[in-house]
């Protein structure tokens, strides 16, 4: 969601970053919980290629790829249906910029994503 505003925002706001690296700041300042779920999901990835063989885990990734983008497409759809593009980019970036998309205890899942650091710090 974090990429696909960026790229969606930055040529029409005059932004002198790109994408990636809006997006590798958001990495950056989420990185415990950024870092746990690419390690578990990596993991998962893992043991499903001992399961199921390349392919099979080819499939599984791009399946979850598939979902994730979906539903950032539909987040991201959300912001700017019937809305001024230009204004509501800068509303949207600027919150992005504050932290207020970054992971913490305001978010619904943040105790399910403590629990995933402390269970990958703890394997």
């Amino acid at each position: 969601m974090i990429g696909r505003t960026a790229s969606y925002c930055f040529e029409d706001l005059g932004r002198p970053d790109t994408p990636k690296e809006f997006v590798a700041g958001w990495q950056k300042q989420n990185s415990k919980h950024y870092s746990a779920a690419i390690t578990y999901m990596n993991r998962r990835l893992a043991e499903a290629e001992s399961l199921t063989g390349v392919e099979g885990k080819n499939n599984i990734a791009n399946a979850l790829l598939a979902a994730v983008r979906k539903n950032g497409d539909k987040a991201v759809n959300g912001f700017f249906e019937n809305k001024d593009k230009h204004d509501e980019c800068k509303k949207v970036i600027g919150l992005m910029e504050s932290g207020a998309f970054n992971i913490d205890s305001r978010i619904p899942m943040y105790g399910e994503l403590e629990a995933l650091v402390n269970y990958i710090d703890g394997h």
